[in-house]
């Protein structure tokens, strides 16, 4: 069994249901179709989405030796679209090197791994409550309640997530705080924070475009897809948005002014925000500023298939510039090239050294064990 092998029916146990669209991008078909032919997968007859057969469940256990966790099959429609939201959310932190294929909050101390809340809610056990957590994320030092918005998800009750986020993630001193609103593609997130929902009650939820604007910590969008996950890649590395600005100015660098933190650089005596983290709050806050102190103009600072949004949104006035970091800019930032994770088609070894091969995998489906 290869590593892209293992890591596929690895991704199968914790997403549930795995999306087609995010499956072909960790496996190749002929590899897919193996894992199908040797009954460790099947493909779920109305979703269209991968799941583990009963001895696909029993091949994962015995791969990581027991260390996975519990799970409660669904078949129900609300919940299986849940899985395969939580399926592309998964694979976007798998391709930017994230370790996800974690079961407990405890393990978040390593730094560059997520969390899924769903193997947090067990019966007669859940401290996330009814909240709309989907995972958290530790990145570079600061930790991230991730928030997955699609169409029509309605308020949410922020007092409620606010607590959970924080007694969750208590044991994680050091870290910073901030929240990582995800979707299908930056436009569907813009267009959920953009919809007013109001049921003309008196009640403690709120929209999200209201909580957008109204929590203390960062808020950044995320794209779930390869963009994305270039950005969390990006936001793993400690201090990202200083490196990254000076790998992209390089001598052009000249420091910003101490007391605005929305600024990244001054860049040919104008400022310039480093706006790959998409916390477009901060641009927008970046760029206010600079309009009321009299700047000619201020840059922005992107990756290019998010400078395709950014300049749908800001591109039109003539105050803001928006650059493109360039390839060697990103090789100096991270030390090397910038790649997304790919698993090599190499033999997986469990943790014990050994390899699983299709003799073994079917002597001991045979044993029954």
């Amino acid at each position: 069994m290869s590593e892209r092998e293992a890591d596929f029916l690895r991704m199968a146990y914790w997403c549930q249901y795995l999306s087609p669209d995010s499956a072909h991008g960790l496996s190749s078909e002929e590899e897919i179709a193996e894992l199908v032919r040797l009954g460790f997968l099947r493909i779920h007859r109305s979703s269209g989405a991968y799941v583990l057969t009963k001895n696909g469940m029993q091949l994962v256990a015995y791969m990581l030796d027991g260390k996975i966790p519990e799970i409660s099959q669904t078949y129900h429609a609300a919940a299986i679209e849940r899985r395969l939201r939580r399926s592309r959310l998964a694979m976007t932190a798998y391709r930017a090197g994230l370790n996800l294929f974690i079961s407990s909050a405890s393990e978040l101390r390593d730094d560059g791994t997520l969390f899924f809340t769903a193997y947090g809610r067990s019966r007669g056990h859940n401290p996330w409550g009814s909240t709309r957590i989907a995972a958290v994320a530790h990145l570079g030092g600061v930790v991230y309640a991730v928030h997955y918005l699609y169409p029509e998800i309605g308020p949410v009750t922020l007092t409620d997530e606010l607590a959970a986020f924080h007694n969750n993630t208590q044991h994680l001193d050091a870290a910073r705080r901030g929240y990582l609103f995800a979707g299908e593609s930056y436009r569907a997130v813009l267009a959920e924070l953009g919809r007013k929902h109001s049921s003309g009650k008196q009640t403690k939820k709120v929209p999200y475009s209201e909580a957008y604007r109204t929590l203390r910590e960062p808020v950044h969008l995320l794209s779930c897809d390869e963009v994305g996950a270039m950005q969390l890649k990006i936001m793993s590395i400690p201090h990202y948005r200083l490196k990254l600005t000076k790998a992209a100015l390089a001598g052009h660098y000249r420091s910003p002014p101490e007391d605005i933190p929305e600024w990244d650089a001054m860049y040919d005596g104008s400022p310039l925000i480093t706006a790959a983290d998409m916390n477009l709050r901060r641009v927008e806050t970046g760029i206010q500023k600079a309009r009321e102190l009299g700047c000619a103009h201020i840059a922005l600072l992107s990756l290019q298939e998010q400078g395709k949004l950014l300049r749908t949104l800001y591109g039109e006035d003539p105050f803001v510039s928006i650059y493109t970091l360039a390839e060697s800019a990103l090789r100096h930032f991270a030390g090397g090239p910038m790649e997304l994770h790919r698993p090599k088609p190499t033999q997986y070894l469990t943790e014990k050294g050994g390899v699983i091969d299709t003799p073994l995998i079917q002597s001991y489906r045979k044993a029954g064990r």
